[in-house]
């Protein structure tokens, strides 16, 4: 007799947040036969996670207690589903990389994440090995910038058809959807370390560099006016060293971010600001 293929299931880590929620009410929309679980801390967040999603997709979800940083408590959760979808930041400080060596060991089929730390890319890239061998694909950088950002910079650098000299990557944001203090909260983690970025020709890690000054940037909108001209800030985006080392470049890339309202100012500590 004709049996029918096993549910499709996908557990959201960090579900109950802005891009958790958007996550969950995408994948819905698209496949009507996916079984979602939101995984966060907070019930009470939780409830209102899957309220959200089953009103805005018309679909049913879950929400399941977890605490991402704990591996056991990751491993029971993932075991038997789909695919993982990781968007718990900051990707930094103790057991950072549970989500991800939970899916392995349970041997998730899809692992993904919106990761940007260089530190934890270089630790979870060393896990090639025990996924490949597990037959989990695991996509890290998943997001908008780093992400989208990436494969546009790619695709341009084909399309020129010859060696890439200088990088920049110059983003705009007028707002982030409600997810502002959490951003503002991760990317403040990027402001203390040296940024990793390509100088000359080769990598290099430049201190004092997050929150400089990079003057003024013509930002152009397709299906608008035209543009307008904000003052570009240099961000800790680990692009400007990745996708350089994956073009080879010859000169030197860097990473910003202009804003409206115009960002000026980030206390990181007693007495410094940048």
């Amino acid at each position: 007799p004709q049996t029918s293929a096993p549910q499709k299931s996908v557990v959201v880590i960090g579900g109950t947040g802005r891009i958790g929620t958007a996550v969950a009410t995408h994948l819905l929309q698209r496949d009507r036969t996916l079984k979602v679980a939101m995984a966060g801390r907070d019930a009470e967040r939780g409830l209102a996670a899957v309220e959200e999603v089953t009103r805005e997709s018309g679909q049913p979800c879950a929400w399941i207690p977890l605490d991402y940083r704990d591996l056991d408590a990751c491993r029971e959760a993932v075991a038997l589903t789909t695919a993982v979808v990781h968007v718990a930041g900051p990707f930094t400080g103790p057991n950072k990389l549970a989500p991800l060596e939970a899916a392995i060991a349970e041997k998730v089929p899809i692992y993904v994440d919106v990761s940007d730390p260089i530190e934890y890319l270089d630790e979870a890239k060393a896990m090639s090995p025990e996924a490949e061998a597990s037959g989990t694909a695991a996509l890290l950088c998943a997001g908008a910038f780093p992400g989208f950002s990436n494969v546009l910079a790619m695709e341009a650098a084909a399309a020129l058809g010859a060696p890439v000299e200088d990088l920049a990557f110059n983003y705009f944001t007028a707002g982030l959807g409600g997810s502002g203090t959490v951003n503002l909260d991760i990317t403040n983690y990027g402001f203390g370390p040296p940024v990793a970025r390509y100088v000359d020709g080769a990598p290099a890690k430049t201190e004092d560099y997050a929150g400089a000054d990079l003057g003024e940037v013509e930002y152009f909108f397709p299906g608008g006016d035209g543009g307008l001209a904000a003052a570009c800030w240099a961000w800790p985006f680990p692009e400007a060293a990745t996708v350089a080392e994956e073009l080879g470049i010859s000169g030197t890339s860097r990473a910003g971010m202009g804003t409206r309202a115009e960002w000026r100012w980030v206390s990181i500590g007693p007495g410094v600001s940048r």
